[in-house]
């Protein structure tokens, strides 16, 4: 993991629910409205509010049985070891390498694991 800052991983050996493992930063978990306004905040020399994380995981911060499950949606502020600044929103789990609609529906893609939306602030 020299290097990287985010690796994907499976919360459980040999199954399908996939995470992201934050590497060395901090984190930050903010609604998926601020994510998507991020310029508002920027322009106003904001940056959304947010829980903290205390897990290097990117999951939603929620209780119950589903807990520690990938969401959809989720969406997270960052700052890396080398204090670059982000954010990044959960944009689907790919759970299928073969498309056999002819179109690519969500859990679909080359490879298996999380896919992001990402906006890097400053580095």
């Amino acid at each position: 993991a020299n290097g990287a800052d985010l690796l994907c991983t499976t919360l459980e050996e040999g199954t399908k629910n996939y995470a992201l493992l934050a590497v060395n930063m901090q984190l930050w978990e903010i609604d998926s409205f601020d994510f998507n306004n991020i310029e508002e905040f920027l322009k106003k020399g904001e940056l959304p509010k947010g829980k903290p994380m205390k897990q290097p995981l990117l999951l939603p911060l929620r209780q119950g049985q589903d807990a520690a499950a990938t969401k959809i949606g989720s969406s997270f502020l960052y700052v890396t070891r080398d204090q670059g600044l982000g954010v990044i929103k959960i944009e689907d789990i790919v759970t299928q390498t073969t498309d056999a609609f002819g179109i690519i529906p969500k859990g679909v893609g080359f490879y298996r694991g999380v896919k992001i939306k990402y906006w890097t602030i400053a580095r």
